[in-house]
């Protein structure tokens, strides 16, 4: 029997639950354990618990959490453990989908982690078809910062992640890009366009789909859309690459100067990852954050001062500064502890302590997400 995978990728707070949920009412297998809905997402999240809660694992393994901007090479982890992972993949698809002939997975973290599922899925002998969600990225980040407390700057750095990770890992494999105002606008056109592009036999007829999807969905559950956003048009080097990456992409979606596209993001990705004047964007809005909770405006101030270096090396110095703020930081804020320990990490990979941190945050942080 011939197995498919929709696997929709996206960065968080993108559409992707919209668009995994409409997957379903179409007719493809959601997971056997949905994260429930909450306040954040009210109609469902239309992602696996078990396969979030793997992702974490996986992630945790190279040190790193859902809210970490670097770029993660799977090749660069020992064959054994890329296997384990891999295993653990396997596990998870088994408990979920069983032997679903058309199913689909959502978690924004494999945007991140990509290859290790592709492989995962082709070792259960799964087709993989990708449908990219897109929505513009000051309004991905307003959403963060509402539902998380996360500064503007290190969102824009998620989401450029996310958006290049999941477009250049993606090349190989049939895929589709998709809008989410244009889920929410026009459905039914934007599922006849996947339907076509991918070749999706869906298992119920056109009747039963359109009546599974009545009163789904809706304008509404556009919150912080761009026109009604009452804030600055970011600038400098990193609105430049978002400017870039989501025009490349758009060009992708409408199938225009393709190869340009892809050159372009791939350039944009060098710099981003060769670039760490984003660790001085970053740390200056963790600074800020630190300032408007009250923890010292001297404080404040000398992470700023510090953290100005960052052009062109952080220093050993830097390093132990970071270090003891995120530590002093970890009882009243696990996430940015966390985030400041990974920036030294960088440049200290090796030091016993930071490593200890970063697995104490990140266990911590994946049992309060187990709990929520």
């Amino acid at each position: 029997m011939k197995r498919s995978c929709l696997l929709v990728l996206g960065m968080h707070r993108s559409g992707t639950s919209a668009l995994a949920e409409t997957l379903t009412r179409l007719g493809a297998t959601g997971p056997t354990n949905p994260l429930p809905s909450n306040k954040w997402n009210k109609r469902g999240y239309g992602e696996s618990a078990e396969v979030m809660r793997a992702n974490e694992q996986i992630l945790a393994r190279f040190s790193s959490s859902w809210r970490d901007w670097s770029r993660i090479v799977a090749s660069g982890s020992p064959t054994d453990q890329r296997g384990e992972m891999v295993g653990l993949i396997r596990e998870v698809l088994r408990k979920e989908y069983g032997d679903a002939p058309l199913f689909v997975i959502k978690d924004p973290r494999i945007c991140r982690l990509l290859p290790l599922w592709v492989r995962a899925l082709k070792e259960e002998s799964v087709e993989v078809k990708i449908l990219i969600s897109l929505r513009q990225s000051e309004e991905v980040v307003n959403s963060l910062r509402e539902r998380d407390e996360m500064g503007l700057m290190w969102g824009r750095l998620l989401w450029l992640r996310h958006v290049l990770d999941a477009e250049r890992e993606s090349r190989e494999l049939p895929r589709s890009f998709l809008n989410y105002e244009d889920l929410l606008e026009n459905w039914r056109q934007e599922a006849d366009r996947i339907t076509q592009e991918l070749d999706i036999s869906w298992p119920i007829d056109e009747e039963k789909r359109q009546l599974n999807m009545e009163n789904f969905i809706d304008s509404a559950l556009r919150n912080h859309a761009l026109e009604r956003l009452d804030v600055a048009p970011s600038s400098g080097q990193v609105a430049g690459w978002i400017d870039r990456c989501y025009s490349s992409m758009q060009d992708l979606r409408h199938r225009v100067a393709e190869e340009d596209a892809m050159a372009s993001l791939d350039a944009i990705g060098h710099e981003f990852s060769s670039s760490i004047d984003e660790i001085e964007i970053a740390a200056r809005e963790i600074s800020s954050q630190l300032e408007q909770r009250n923890l010292g405006i001297r404080q404040c101030n000398q992470a700023i001062l510090q953290l100005q270096q960052a052009r062109n090396k952080l220093s050993e110095e830097d390093v132990n500064y970071l270090r003891d703020l995120a530590i002093k930081l970890e009882a009243s804020n696990l996430h940015d502890a966390h985030a400041l320990m990974l920036l030294a990490q960088r440049v200290r990979p090796n030091g016993p302590l930071i490593k200890k941190k970063i697995d104490e945050y990140a266990n911590q942080l994946r049992q309060r997400s187990s709990a929520e």
